[in-house]
């Protein structure tokens, strides 16, 4: 997508994205620079979905997602290095070894049975994510803004995606505006990121657990591990 496609709601969130990555670039580019960088990011589109929900009520429409609904968190999710980076952070302070170890073995699992799938044969692969339990999100404050941005205004049609990933006539009614809002906002960071000399790298969850979770030390990390 070129800038000249870009509607003025999407230059806006690219502009705000943007805006961000250049702070932590001017802080000085550390992790957590970066992942305090990306933090903000993430809460400014949680921001804009508590609007988007109270906008939808008066209108009428109803949003379907809530704790506990989980069908949307057996697709692939994709997330950047940065996003990785806030990600792994969040999970080393949160997490036990004993937790951590789960983790990696879930992942792991689900990576040996995508890593070798066509493009189109993986993204319609149902398997759980990683990072779910009993239903629940374990890393919510810090799940990558593909998740955030997913908001369906009908469960029938993420049941039936889920049991029907192969069908092409339906698919999740998702509302088109936080997906846009959510990926201008990310793609604006990025650009920041590229331009202070931080190339950026997009990763299937499990990928990027099992290339940036299993370094010995827990308690720091290395920027340019996560540039891979």
């Amino acid at each position: 997508m070129t800038h000249k496609s870009f509607s003025d709601s999407d230059k806006i969130f690219h502009s705000d994205g943007h805006r961000v990555g250049q702070i932590a670039a001017d802080q000085g580019l550390s992790p957590a620079d970066i992942s305090n960088g990306v933090k903000t990011l993430q809460e400014s589109m949680d921001d804009l979905n508590e609007a988007i929900l109270r906008n939808a009520a008066t209108q009428g429409v109803q949003v379907a997602c809530s704790k506990g609904c989980d069908w949307c968190c057996y697709q692939p999710v994709f997330a950047n290095n940065f996003e990785m980076l806030r990600l792994i952070r969040h999970i080393r302070k949160k997490f036990s070894s004993t937790q951590i170890s789960m983790i990696l073995k879930k992942a792991a699992t689900k990576n040996l049975a995508v890593s070798n799938l066509s493009e189109s044969k993986m993204l319609r692969h149902k398997a759980a994510c990683p990072l779910l339990e009993n239903g629940v999100c374990t890393v919510y404050d810090a799940r990558p803004m593909a998740c955030r941005i997913y908001l369906s205004t009908s469960l029938e049609s993420c049941r039936h995606f889920f049991n029907h990933p192969s069908d092409k006539h339906k698919y999740p009614m998702l509302l088109e505006f936080p997906l846009r809002a959510g990926r201008m906002l990310n793609e604006g960071f990025t650009a920041a990121m590229r331009q202070n000399g931080q190339p950026s790298r997009e990763y299937r969850l499990e990928e990027g657990l099992l290339l940036f979770l299993q370094e010995p030390d827990l308690d720091s990390e290395s920027l340019s591990d996560f540039n891979i």
